[in-house]
């Protein structure tokens, strides 16, 4: 009731225009009335209307007009700003007044806070020279009109008001109940399409589903099929392959065999050209430098013969001097290779433990100082033979090529 009440004082707010002069009211500031405020910008050419336009300010003027005044009364300056004094600040009569005039621009402000500047007029001059250098006035006026009526016609306006606003709620509640229809309609409508778009939906999902286990079920199958045709094929291959190296297996062990018979039979031809040809230089040396003991020599010669014509035959050597059977070579084992140089017969190789030479300087020492036998062992198929020579057995040195001898001269 407050609020339609207050609407029913209606205070009209004036904006006036003078020639370039700007006068206002701003009304709804707190304790106040309103803002009056009186402005002069003379360069602002919009403000300035057709023909009237002025070169600088020299002073303005804010006035307050009697309401229904006597003859005697006269107008009340509210505040006034110049070139002499640019800036105001003041209270006067429980008003805040404040101005300032500078280059081109001229401002006053006044708080109407008392009950009759609501009802006031007001009037702003600005003084200043034209284009011309000759001083100009302008002046402009704002009016204020008071809405308030008699007591009959404040409550035809109050009732009129009422009316308004009863017809305007009725509208609106009218409207918000059509709307409210409305948008039930609308939420049962989507209601409905929702629930017919989920029977769908789970139809279809049904549906989706049952092919998918049927795809499945139909790849499962497939993948079987499929399995058990790799498995077979995997398995023939496999068998293809097994047999292939089985063949290619047994034809390589034929000729490895071949071939490690015809090895065997070259070695055993070699061992036995070698040993002839050996028995012969030997004999021959015998003969050059002790012809008295070629006859008094054992040779093995009868004892080989008897194995040459084995398939699997294997040779091995070993050649003792001395009646304390000191090894001077074992070409046994085969883990030594004798194929070497001058220096390395020089000065021996080989391990003891297994294939070795003792060394053509250390064989020249030993058989130096004192008196040795040659024996040669031989091992052809695990039988062992040997031939041992009685005469005395050195070798040279160095210089003599280590030469063997079997004579002390």
């Amino acid at each position: 009731m407050d609020r339609r009440l207050s609407i029913a004082t209606v205070w009209l707010c004036f904006v006036a225009y003078g020639q370039g002069v700007d006068l206002t009211l701003a009304r709804g500031v707190p304790n106040t009335c309103g803002v009056l405020t009186c402005r002069e910008d003379i360069t602002a050419t919009v403000s300035s209307p057709p023909g009237y336009a002025l070169k600088s300010l020299l002073r303005l003027s804010l006035v307050k007009k009697p309401s229904n005044p006597p003859e005697d009364q006269q107008d009340l300056v509210l505040g006034s700003v110049s070139s002499q004094d640019s800036n105001l600040t003041r209270v006067s009569s429980g008003r805040n007044i404040h101005g300032r005039l500078e280059s081109g621009l001229a401002i006053l402000t006044v708080d109407l806070v008392k009950h009759e500047d609501c009802r006031a007029s007001f009037v702003c001059h600005v003084v200043g020279l034209d284009q011309q250098g000759r001083e100009a006035v302008s002046s402009v006026k704002l009016v204020q009109q008071n809405a308030h009526r008699n007591d009959a016609t404040s409550r035809e306006m109050v009732n009129l008001i009422q009316k308004l606003v009863e017809s305007l709620e009725n509208t609106v509640a009218d409207k918000i109940v059509s709307m409210d229809s409305r948008i039930e309609d609308k939420l049962d409508s989507t209601k409905n399409k929702l629930e017919e778009f989920q029977t769908r939906l789970t139809a279809k999902s049904e549906d989706f589903e049952t092919r998918i286990k049927d795809r499945v079920k139909e790849l499962q199958r497939d993948f079987t099929t499929r399995r058990d045709s790799l498995k077979e094929q995997v398995h023939e291959k496999l068998n293809a392959f097994e047999t292939r190296i089985e063949d290619k297996i047994e034809g390589r062990t034929k000729d490895r065999n071949n071939s490690v018979v015809g090895s065997q039979n070259m070695l055993t031809d070699m061992i036995r050209e070698r040993l002839e040809r050996f028995q012969e230089r030997q004999k021959q040396s015998m003969d050059d430098i002790c012809p008295q003991s070629a006859n008094k020599t054992t040779y093995m010669h009868s004892s080989l013969s008897e194995h040459s014509d084995s398939q699997n035959t294997t040779g091995q050597t070993h050649a003792t001097a001395g009646s304390n059977g000191l090894t001077n070579e074992r070409r046994k084992i085969g883990n030594v290779n004798f194929y070497r140089k001058w220096n390395e017969y020089k000065n021996g190789f080989g391990n003891t433990s297994g294939d070795f030479w003792l060394g053509n300087e250390a064989i020249h020492r030993l058989t130096s100082e004192g008196e040795y036998q040659l024996r040669i062992d031989l091992e052809i198929d695990n039988k062992e033979d040997y031939a041992e020579y009685e005469k005395p057995f050195r070798i040279g040195n160095e210089s003599d090529k280590y030469v063997q001898k079997y004579c002390l001269i």
